[in-house]
Protein backbone atom coordinates (compact mmCIF):
# COMPACT_ATOMS: atom_id res chain seq x y z
CA UNK A 1 0.00 0.00 0.00
CA UNK A 2 2.95 2.24 0.61
CA UNK A 3 3.83 1.90 -3.04
CA UNK A 4 0.36 2.78 -4.22
CA UNK A 5 0.14 5.97 -2.18
CA UNK A 6 3.19 7.69 -3.78
CA UNK A 7 2.07 6.42 -7.19
CA UNK A 8 -1.42 7.85 -6.72
CA UNK A 9 0.05 11.10 -5.48
CA UNK A 10 2.32 11.27 -8.54
CA UNK A 11 -0.62 10.66 -10.91
CA UNK A 12 -2.67 13.27 -9.08
CA UNK A 13 0.09 15.86 -9.32
CA UNK A 14 0.71 15.07 -12.98
CA UNK A 15 -2.97 15.62 -13.72
CA UNK A 16 -2.95 18.97 -11.92
CA UNK A 17 -0.06 20.29 -13.98
CA UNK A 18 -1.70 19.67 -17.39
CA UNK A 19 -3.53 22.52 -19.11
CA UNK A 20 -7.24 22.60 -18.48
CA UNK A 21 -9.38 21.55 -21.40
CA UNK A 22 -10.91 24.54 -23.19
CA UNK A 23 -14.59 25.10 -22.63
CA UNK A 24 -16.70 23.91 -25.54
CA UNK A 25 -17.56 26.68 -27.98
CA UNK A 26 -21.15 27.85 -27.89
CA UNK A 27 -23.19 26.73 -30.88
CA UNK A 28 -23.20 29.26 -33.75
CA UNK A 29 -26.14 31.60 -33.87
CA UNK A 30 -28.06 31.14 -37.11
CA UNK A 31 -30.21 34.04 -38.18
CA UNK A 32 -32.84 33.20 -40.76
CA UNK A 33 -34.78 35.71 -42.75
CA UNK A 34 -38.49 35.18 -43.04
CA UNK A 35 -39.36 33.32 -46.22
CA UNK A 36 -41.08 35.42 -48.82
CA UNK A 37 -41.06 36.22 -52.50
CA UNK A 38 -37.81 37.46 -54.00
CA UNK A 39 -38.38 40.91 -55.42
CA UNK A 40 -36.17 42.00 -58.28
CA UNK A 41 -34.66 45.46 -57.95
CA UNK A 42 -36.47 48.20 -59.80
CA UNK A 43 -34.97 51.09 -61.67
CA UNK A 44 -35.90 54.27 -59.81
CA UNK A 45 -37.95 56.72 -61.84
CA UNK A 46 -35.36 59.47 -61.32
CA UNK A 47 -32.77 57.36 -63.22
CA UNK A 48 -34.83 57.39 -66.41
CA UNK A 49 -33.87 60.20 -68.80
CA UNK A 50 -36.43 62.73 -69.90
CA UNK A 51 -38.55 62.14 -72.98
CA UNK A 52 -36.79 64.25 -75.55
CA UNK A 53 -38.28 65.69 -78.73
CA UNK A 54 -36.10 63.30 -80.76
CA UNK A 55 -37.47 60.28 -78.86
CA UNK A 56 -41.07 61.47 -79.26
CA UNK A 57 -40.51 62.00 -82.99
CA UNK A 58 -38.98 58.50 -83.30
CA UNK A 59 -42.05 57.07 -81.56
CA UNK A 60 -44.43 58.96 -83.85
CA UNK A 61 -42.61 57.81 -87.01
CA UNK A 62 -42.74 54.19 -85.86
CA UNK A 63 -46.42 54.40 -84.92
CA UNK A 64 -47.24 55.79 -88.39
CA UNK A 65 -45.40 52.92 -90.13
CA UNK A 66 -46.92 49.71 -91.47
CA UNK A 67 -46.42 47.74 -88.23
CA UNK A 68 -48.99 48.29 -85.53
CA UNK A 69 -47.59 48.99 -82.07
CA UNK A 70 -49.01 49.61 -78.66
CA UNK A 71 -47.46 51.93 -76.11
CA UNK A 72 -46.66 50.16 -72.84
CA UNK A 73 -46.21 51.74 -69.44
CA UNK A 74 -43.23 49.61 -68.41
CA UNK A 75 -40.69 47.37 -70.08
CA UNK A 76 -41.17 43.61 -69.69
CA UNK A 77 -37.38 43.26 -69.97
CA UNK A 78 -36.70 45.64 -67.09
CA UNK A 79 -35.34 42.94 -64.75
CA UNK A 80 -33.53 40.92 -67.42
CA UNK A 81 -29.73 40.68 -67.32
CA UNK A 82 -28.18 43.23 -69.65
CA UNK A 83 -31.16 45.58 -69.59
CA UNK A 84 -29.98 49.17 -69.58
CA UNK A 85 -31.65 52.53 -69.18
CA UNK A 86 -28.71 54.35 -70.79
CA UNK A 87 -30.03 57.00 -73.22
CA UNK A 88 -33.51 55.51 -72.95
CA UNK A 89 -36.40 57.94 -73.08
CA UNK A 90 -38.64 55.74 -70.94
CA UNK A 91 -40.99 55.11 -73.89
CA UNK A 92 -41.87 51.46 -74.64
CA UNK A 93 -43.51 50.23 -77.85
CA UNK A 94 -44.53 46.65 -78.49
CA UNK A 95 -45.73 45.15 -81.79
CA UNK A 96 -49.36 44.06 -81.66
CA UNK A 97 -48.75 41.10 -83.96
CA UNK A 98 -45.39 39.32 -83.72
CA UNK A 99 -46.24 37.01 -86.65
CA UNK A 100 -46.60 39.90 -89.02
CA UNK A 101 -43.43 41.80 -88.21
CA UNK A 102 -40.88 39.02 -87.65
CA UNK A 103 -39.64 36.22 -89.87
CA UNK A 104 -37.52 33.50 -88.26
CA UNK A 105 -36.56 29.95 -89.11
CA UNK A 106 -38.53 27.01 -87.74
CA UNK A 107 -35.91 26.31 -85.05
CA UNK A 108 -36.45 29.63 -83.29
CA UNK A 109 -39.33 31.41 -81.67
CA UNK A 110 -39.51 35.09 -80.85
CA UNK A 111 -41.61 35.45 -77.72
CA UNK A 112 -41.39 39.17 -76.97
CA UNK A 113 -40.22 42.31 -78.73
CA UNK A 114 -39.95 45.84 -77.40
CA UNK A 115 -38.82 49.01 -79.08
CA UNK A 116 -37.35 51.78 -76.95
CA UNK A 117 -36.94 55.19 -78.60
CA UNK A 118 -33.64 56.61 -77.32
CA UNK A 119 -33.18 60.23 -76.31
CA UNK A 120 -31.20 60.97 -79.49
CA UNK A 121 -33.95 59.63 -81.80
CA UNK A 122 -32.39 56.21 -82.49
CA UNK A 123 -34.20 52.97 -81.64
CA UNK A 124 -33.18 50.09 -79.35
CA UNK A 125 -35.01 46.81 -80.03
CA UNK A 126 -35.14 44.10 -77.32
CA UNK A 127 -35.95 40.54 -78.41
CA UNK A 128 -36.51 37.31 -76.50
CA UNK A 129 -35.45 34.36 -78.70
CA UNK A 130 -36.29 30.75 -77.86
CA UNK A 131 -34.76 27.51 -79.11
CA UNK A 132 -37.49 25.11 -80.27
CA UNK A 133 -35.01 22.35 -81.13
CA UNK A 134 -33.81 19.36 -79.14
CA UNK A 135 -30.16 20.39 -79.19
CA UNK A 136 -27.96 23.31 -78.34
CA UNK A 137 -27.59 25.79 -81.24
CA UNK A 138 -25.54 28.82 -82.15
CA UNK A 139 -27.63 31.57 -83.68
CA UNK A 140 -26.90 34.93 -85.17
CA UNK A 141 -29.31 37.81 -85.41
CA UNK A 142 -29.81 41.17 -87.03
CA UNK A 143 -32.30 43.97 -86.91
CA UNK A 144 -32.75 45.81 -90.18
CA UNK A 145 -34.03 49.34 -89.62
CA UNK A 146 -35.93 51.21 -92.35
CA UNK A 147 -35.28 53.24 -94.37
CA UNK A 148 -32.22 51.15 -95.20
CA UNK A 149 -29.11 52.95 -96.46
CA UNK A 150 -28.45 51.65 -99.98
CA UNK A 151 -24.72 51.21 -99.42
CA UNK A 152 -25.07 48.83 -96.47
CA UNK A 153 -26.17 45.22 -96.15
CA UNK A 154 -27.64 43.53 -93.09
CA UNK A 155 -25.06 43.04 -90.33
CA UNK A 156 -25.58 39.86 -88.32
CA UNK A 157 -24.10 39.50 -84.86
CA UNK A 158 -23.32 36.29 -83.02
CA UNK A 159 -25.86 35.58 -80.27
CA UNK A 160 -25.19 33.66 -77.05
CA UNK A 161 -25.52 29.88 -77.28
CA UNK A 162 -29.12 28.72 -77.06
CA UNK A 163 -29.55 25.66 -74.87
CA UNK A 164 -32.12 23.01 -75.75
CA UNK A 165 -35.56 24.63 -75.23
CA UNK A 166 -33.71 27.67 -73.77
CA UNK A 167 -34.25 31.41 -74.19
CA UNK A 168 -31.98 34.42 -74.52
CA UNK A 169 -32.61 38.15 -74.56
CA UNK A 170 -30.71 40.32 -77.05
CA UNK A 171 -30.87 43.94 -78.13
CA UNK A 172 -30.12 45.86 -81.32
CA UNK A 173 -29.67 49.61 -81.84
CA UNK A 174 -30.17 51.63 -84.98
CA UNK A 175 -27.14 53.55 -86.23
CA UNK A 176 -29.21 56.54 -87.33
CA UNK A 177 -32.17 58.39 -85.81
CA UNK A 178 -35.73 58.61 -87.13
CA UNK A 179 -36.26 55.06 -88.36
CA UNK A 180 -39.71 54.19 -89.71
CA UNK A 181 -39.66 50.42 -89.24
CA UNK A 182 -37.58 47.37 -88.46
CA UNK A 183 -37.26 43.67 -89.30
CA UNK A 184 -35.76 41.13 -86.92
CA UNK A 185 -33.83 38.29 -88.51
CA UNK A 186 -32.67 35.17 -86.63
CA UNK A 187 -30.79 32.33 -88.33
CA UNK A 188 -28.25 29.58 -87.67
CA UNK A 189 -24.66 30.72 -87.50
CA UNK A 190 -23.01 30.79 -90.94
Amino acid sequence: MRIFLPLALLVLLAGCQSKPAPAPAPPPVVVTAPAGPVVAPTVPADVLPERTEAALEARDRLLKGGQQHQVLMQSAFRHAPGFTVANWSGLVLSPKDLKQCIVVSSRYKVERVEIHPLTDGRLRVWVEVGNLGDSRIQAEGACEFRPVPEEKGVKFKLLPLLEKQGKIIVSFESERPQMEGYSILIRNRR
